[in-house]
């Protein structure tokens, strides 16, 4: 993929009351214009819409938090994106993967979109064209080739039509970044046939000294889907992949994995969640998995994350979906368990410290709004949510988060059928 020319998106900002959801009040608003866009074979024309809260309130008003709507060329969706620092310059990028088309052969020339952070709202972005896929399941971002700028690797849904038949297969495709800022020629990693679930992706300290990630898929044998995890790591160019024998055959296949130092050694190890528990693989820093121990949480929910929710170095493992949450808290290999009924989590959600008080909180989208649940430093969350904005579309996709503008507050991207949705706490 090589770069093209920057295009111009449409922007819309909204402002809201950066606390917990009113209880009533009204809104004035008021509406300027942009100016005209154009793209190699698109444009669009930009607004600025500013909505601005007039809820009463006693002593100080509650901080307004900034929401900026940016749509994707020709009104695609956003299908994932994720946030890293793309370009070593120490702030934040955004990389984002547009989503499933409209009409049934959905194999089409997709660009990577990337927006360069620094300030908000982001500048319109470049974009490198194209990967030829269709809806993407999966985006992480790591340094392919140690120079300092992360690369993203991702995993879509391609199809190819063979007379009358759409034979779906799920890849794993690589991307490098180039010395000029842009893109390097994607590389296949992974194939896995129709049969077997979509490949899932972590990265992590694995190997030390030496990019790595976690790849997830599965195998068919005769007829059976058994599960099976790698580690790829990177020489400089590009993903190099496992030894057969470094292969990890499991008997059931990932839903979502993570990294963290569960044993306490300093290498990254990789937590599975399966149907029947969480799958601990011990990474020894060479390049190997190895099976650890089989996890039972107090209730296996339907996503994964990792994060430091107690303070204490560690990523802690956390499920949540709608039933409620389940954390444990990770030290030198123990996994302390905690579980609420509250908050519920049926949409897509990230773990960032939007409020700026080092402790990381869970902000999820539902409805039309981007919700926040503090944490409290000791893998709890309140239960009552924060709203942060309004405008979301009507699906989200993914949630990422990172410090876009460089004043050290991480912002909240939001990708959804309608492009993406950044929200800032406006510190």
């Amino acid at each position: 993929m090589s770069p093209s020319h920057m295009v111009i998106l449409g922007v819309a900002l909204v402002l809201t009351a950066c606390g917990p959801s009113p209880a009533g009040g009204g809104t004035d608003s008021a509406t300027g214009t942009g100016g005209d866009t154009s793209g190699s074979s698109s444009s669009s024309s930009s607004s600025a819409d500013v909505v601005a809260d007039e809820t009463a309130t006693t002593g100080e008003p509650p901080p307004l938090c900034q929401a900026y709507r940016h749509w994707l060329v020709d009104n695609r969706s956003c299908g994932r994106v994720g946030v890293g620092d793309v370009d070593a310059d120490g702030v934040d990028d955004v990389v984002a993967l547009p989503g499933g088309a409209s009409f049934i052969a959905q194999v089409v020339d997709r660009p990577v979109y990337t927006y360069r952070g620094g300030a908000l709202p982001l500048a319109a972005p470049e974009l490198h064209c194209c990967v030829e896929m269709g809806p993407p399941h999966a985006l992480e971002l790591a340094d392919v080739n140690a120079d300092g700028r992360l690369d993203p690797v991702f995993t879509i849904d391609q199809q190819t039509a063979r007379g009358d038949v759409v034979s779906p297969i799920i890849v794993v495709e690589g991307v490098v970044a180039g010395p000029v800022g842009g893109y390097l020629a994607h590389q296949r990693l992974v194939n896995a046939s129709a049969a077997t679930p979509t490949p899932r992706l972590a990265a992590g300290d694995f190997v030390p000294g030496t990019p790595a990630i976690a790849v997830a898929s599965g195998t068919t044998v005769d007829g059976t889907i058994t599960g099976v995890v790698g580690l790829y790591s990177a020489d400089g160019l590009r993903w190099g992949p496992p030894a057969l024998e470094a292969l990890v055959t499991l008997e059931q296949t990932a839903r979502q994995l993570g990294a963290t130092d569960v044993d306490g050694d300093g290498q990254d190890d990789v937590v599975l969640l399966l149907q029947s528990g969480l799958q601990v693989l011990r990474s020894p820093g060479d390049g190997t998995l190895a099976p650890m121990q089989v996890v039972q949480p107090p209730a296996l929910h339907s996503t994964l994350h990792v994060g430091d929710l107690d303070g204490m170095g560690a990523a802690d493992i956390v499920l949540a979906g709608p039933e409620g949450i389940v954390v444990g808290l990770v030290t030198a290999g123990q996994i302390a368990w905690m579980s609420q009924s509250a908050p519920v989590l049926p949409n897509p959600w990230v773990l960032v410290d939007f409020d700026g008080d080092g402790m990381l909180d869970v902000v999820t989208a539902e409805a039309d709004l981007v919700l926040a649940y503090r944490g409290l430093g000791d893998g709890t969350l309140v239960t009552e949510a924060q709203v942060l904005s309004s405008g979301v579309g009507e699906e989200v996709l993914d949630l990422a988060a990172g410090d876009l503008d460089g004043n050290g507050r991480d912002e909240v991207v939001v990708c959804d059928d309608a492009g993406m949705l950044v929200v800032s706490a406006g510190g």
